[in-house]
C-alpha cells in the first residue's frame, strides 16, 4: 500500500527568509530528510521577531566600530603627514 505525501511548499511565514524555493523536494536530501539549510530557514521563519532586533543591534555596533576605525585612520594619516612636513626643509 503506497501513500502520497504532499510536496507543495507552504507559504513562508515571513518575507525575510523567502529564498524562492518553489518545491520542497528541492531542499530534501535523498532520504527525504530536510537538509540543514531548510532547518535553519524554518528556524529563522519561526523566530524572526526575536532574531531581527539582535541582528540589527550587532550590525549597528559593527558599523559604528568601522566608522570609528576610519576616523582614527584618517587622524593618524593627518598626524603622520604633518610630522613629515615638519621634518622636510622648505
Amino acid at each position: 500500500m503506497s501513500h502520497q505525501t504532499n510536496t507543495n511548499a507552504s507559504a513562508p511565514t515571513s518575507a525575510v527568509c523567502n529564498t524562492g524555493v518553489k518545491d520542497k523536494e528541492a531542499v530534501l536530501g535523498g532520504d527525504g530528510v530536510p537538509t540543514p539549510d531548510t532547518d535553519l530557514q524554518d528556524y529563522c521563519e519561526r523566530n524572526y521577531d526575536r532574531i531581527m532586533p539582535f541582528m540589527a543591534e550587532k550590525y549597528h555596533q559593527k558599523r559604528k566600530q568601522q566608522k570609528l576605525d576610519e576616523v582614527k585612520a584618517h587622524l593618524a594619516f593627518e598626524d603622520a603627514s604633518q610630522q613629515s612636513e615638519s621634518r622636510t626643509p622648505h
